[in-house]
């Protein structure tokens, strides 16, 4: 048979079915349901419509195509005049009412932020900070994820993983509200050996656009050796009003850019390290024991490393420490208007023992004030700015990059 004839005994049959319906004075008949591509007895004003478990394709989750088309064959869709079998319901015989099985949002108005509480005392939807931050694929700029971590000490390893980009981490008070954790890199791992450093952090954030606000980031191992409180590989990452606290190599902060602003940071050897850019605004560092604050691994091509502005530099008694000494060859740190207690030594900076990177390393400072600020001790491969020089040093040329981004424009 031809296909044209083929199609035309098709409509034909179809045709005397609706016919046969309407002689006996009732809509499209189960028989009929059944041969349409929706499972007519089921999913039509129950929710998101099924077939063998899977949803349907989106043509055919809207039946009302399906209804017109019936009404343009002859089908009168009504009540049916008599009662039905048990389990049967009016979507049999096209008398339904539509449901969209997700309310629709209106477009002019902005979504709301997801919101996530977290409380050790049961209060919350999580007693776990890493639970929730599972509990969420991610965020976006328009409807960031924001975690509410009630006052506690929350002892448990922290990664924020790459695609959860936009979550934020809101604590109530960074002295109440903790994040610890106490690996150290001369633990003993599974394979015998010493599990090193970069396996030690209480804390990984690998996603982009994370903010954290009011909390402490720990690591409770104590002077022990390397033990990470932090480390950050995501760019465009802010902390405000944070505590970091720890010994040898307290934060990580390995690519990307980071903004700190009014934070606390405390350690005593190489603790605040890395290869990323980072600005750190108004922030308090503090050496707990004799070291050196920063061991920066700035690649040559990058203009900035880290820069601290309007600062504040303590330490124990009797403590002394560096400003700083180049993990790798091209080390870029920079002060600004930093107030410096005793505990900084007249030199101000070491080579880690390796002349070479006296050529190399980028190490600045300007209106360094207090004890600490002795410019004419420092050493000859540090520079102090000029007033000319400092203008083009600013957050948004340092953070800005392709796409121009400015923390601290909330």
């Amino acid at each position: 048979m031809k296909p044209r004839q083929t199609r035309k005994l098709i409509a034909a049959s179809l045709l005397i079915v609706i016919a046969a319906s309407a002689v006996l004075s009732r809509p499209a008949s189960r028989g009929l349901a059944d041969r349409l591509p929706l499972p007519l007895g089921e999913g039509w004003g129950e929710g998101l419509p099924t077939e063998a478990g899977r949803p349907l394709p989106s043509c055919f989750q809207d039946p009302l195509p399906w209804v017109e088309k019936l009404k343009s064959l002859g089908a009168q869709p009504g009540a049916h005049p008599a009662p039905l079998p048990k389990g049967e319901g009016d979507s049999a015989q096209f008398n339904y009412k539509f449901v969209p099985p997700h309310p629709r949002r209106d477009p002019k108005k902005a979504p709301e932020p997801i919101d996530i509480v977290v409380a050790l005392d049961g209060t919350g939807q999580f007693k776990s900070v890493q639970d929730a931050i599972m509990s969420v694929p991610s965020g976006s700029h328009a409807q960031p994820v924001v975690i509410h971590i009630k006052p506690g000490v929350y002892k448990e390893l922290i990664y924020i993983q790459r695609e959860k980009r936009f979550f934020h981490l809101l604590g109530e008070d960074a002295e109440k509200t903790i994040l610890t954790f106490d690996f150290h890199a001369n633990m003993i791992g599974p394979n015998g050996k010493p599990i090193t450093t970069f396996r030690t952090p209480s804390t990984v954030i690998d996603a982009d656009d994370v903010t954290a606000e009011n909390i402490t980031f720990e690591n409770s191992a104590g002077p022990v050796g390397q033990a990470l409180a932090i480390r950050v590989d995501g760019d465009r990452v802010v902390f405000r009003h944070c505590r970091f606290l720890g010994w040898q190599d307290t934060v990580l902060l390995n690519r990307g850019r980071q903004y700190f602003e009014d934070c606390y940071i405390a350690g005593h050897v190489d603790f605040i390290f890395g290869a990323a850019t980072a600005w750190f605004e108004r922030c308090h560092i503090h050496c707990r024991k004799t070291g050196y604050i920063t061991a920066a691994s700035t690649y040559d091509y990058e203009p900035f490393g880290f820069v601290f502005s309007h600062c504040q530099i303590t330490g124990e008694a009797e403590v002394k420490t560096y400003l700083g000494r180049p993990w790798r060859d091209f080390a870029n740190v920079t002060y600004l208007n930093t107030e410096m207690s005793s505990v900084v030594r007249p030199e101000g900076w070491q080579n880690w023992n390796l002349p070479e990177r006296e050529k190399t390393a980028r190490y600045a400072e300007f209106n360094s004030t207090g004890p600490g600020a002795n410019t004419t001790a420092r050493v000859s491969w540090s520079h102090q700015l000029m007033k000319s020089q400092v203008k083009t040093i600013t957050i948004t040329k340092v953070l800005g990059g392709a796409d121009g981004w400015n923390p601290s424009a909330r």
